[in-house]
């Protein structure tokens, strides 16, 4: 891995197309950007099973109230733009590195998010490499989770 390239990060409103967001992965880190650590608003950990759009929706909603607060388009990581494509497995192995690059991580909650352990396990890395940083959750239009 090219240490310049290490870390990437994605405009939250980079390509809201439906299509193109249940489209292959090929191509989408072309979205992405070198992002130096710290530089990184946040984490969008979200899981594969719940719908594309009502991902992308949930996620513009959160963005739409980082712009409220802090007057500027939020930068994310987002497994499909930032992860090496060609190196998924060791790529997913650095999951705490890019994690703690983030100055938080927002869920997007739907009704597999809560059911996949790959999910609980950003929460976890979160929690455990976090220094306290904000976790929010942005639940999916429609979503009926099931938090007990």
């Amino acid at each position: 891995v090219d240490m310049l390239d290490f870390h990437r990060a994605v405009a939250a409103a980079a390509d809201p197309d439906p299509v193109a967001l249940e489209a292959a992965v090929t191509g989408f880190r072309r979205l992405s950007r070198p992002a130096r650590a710290g530089e990184i608003d946040a984490f969008v950990s979200h899981s594969w099973r719940d719908p594309a759009f009502a991902r992308w929706l949930a996620l513009q909603r959160w963005s739409a109230r980082f712009v409220a607060a802090h007057g500027r388009e939020p930068v994310v990581w987002l497994d499909l733009c930032c992860l090496h494509g060609s190196d998924v497995p060791g790529s997913l192995a650095l999951l705490p590195v890019y994690v703690a690059a983030c100055q938080s991580m927002v869920c997007l909650v739907g009704d597999g998010f809560l059911r996949r352990l790959w999910c609980l396990t950003e929460v976890f890395i979160f929690a455990e490499t976090g220094s306290g940083a904000a976790l929010e959750v942005a639940e999916l239009p429609g979503a009926r989770p099931d938090y007990a």
